[in-house]
């Protein structure tokens, strides 16, 4: 990622923005659902999401 100095001087939410424009330049939309779904694999390994079939979710919105 290639980010100028000078965003610091305008301040972190420029700078934040700039990373933000630089990421969204520099991948593909393959890359970005590649990264989903290892977060979503991430939370999963971890307990922090449970994982349900699409049946059990229908049966809790009844």
């Amino acid at each position: 990622m290639n980010t100028n100095r000078t965003d610091w001087r305008r301040g972190w939410e420029e700078h934040k923005r700039q990373q933000i424009l630089a990421i969204a330049r520099e991948t593909t939309p393959l890359h970005r659902l590649q990264w989903l779904e290892e977060m979503l694999q991430l939370l999963w390994r971890s307990g922090l999401t449970k994982h349900t079939s699409a049946q059990e979710r229908n049966h809790e919105n009844e």
